[in-house]
């Protein structure tokens, strides 16, 4: 089987630090349950510009660097590691660095190929989530953002939707199927979905 799967907010936890970085730079009080919307600029009364340039100073920053992988990733990816395994990520393509370092500190014996969309840093990306799981045939895929999820399951892919703040009120099309963690996951795939 082949799985693709979306890096931050799926494999690890970037928008709760990325809040903690903010709310520390700026003595700001946000809390994930504040995030009802995947794009988190108009939630933090910024502009799009300014969100992508604290994104890229936290990308860089010793914060960013102790992010821990998701809770249960670990144990579901050693039990999936002879399938083939994809990130594909909004990253732009000059955190692939960072990107590589993540997963080789909690994965050191699986093979990924990462992807880089560019979508959140840019409006001109080159290639959508939906458009690379179809040229990389990949049969599922694990988003949380529902707008990817959606147009990822449009194109006929299997969608395992990790529940999150900024996703729980979106509709989802057939094709997506909401999970709660990577025990959920796990369990899923194992059914195919």
């Amino acid at each position: 089987m082949r799985i693709g799967i979306d890096m931050d907010g799926v494999a690890v936890e970037t928008f709760q630090g990325f809040l903690d970085f903010y709310n520390e730079k700026f003595g700001a009080k946000f809390k994930l349950q504040d995030i009802d919307n995947h794009h988190i600029w108009p939630i933090l009364g910024i502009s799009r510009k300014k969100a992508v340039e604290l994104m890229e100073e936290y990308f860089f920053s010793d914060s960013f660097k102790d992010l821990e992988v998701a809770e249960g990733m670990v144990e579901v990816i050693d039990e999936l590691g002879e399938n083939e395994l994809f990130i594909v990520t909004s990253r732009p393509k000059k955190f692939e660095m960072q990107t590589l370092q993540f997963l080789d500190k909690y994965f050191k014996n699986i093979n990924f190929e990462v992807l880089h969309t560019n979508d959140f840093h840019s409006e001109n990306n080159s290639k959508s989530k939906a458009e690379i799981c179809l040229e990389k045939e990949i049969d599922v895929f694990i988003e949380d953002c529902a707008e990817y999820s959606n147009e990822v399951a449009a194109k006929g892919v299997k969608v395992l939707l990790i529940n999150k703040p900024w996703n729980e009120k979106v509709k989802v099309v057939e094709g997506v199927k909401r999970v709660g963690n990577w025990k959920d996951i796990l369990e899923k795939i194992k059914n195919e979905c």
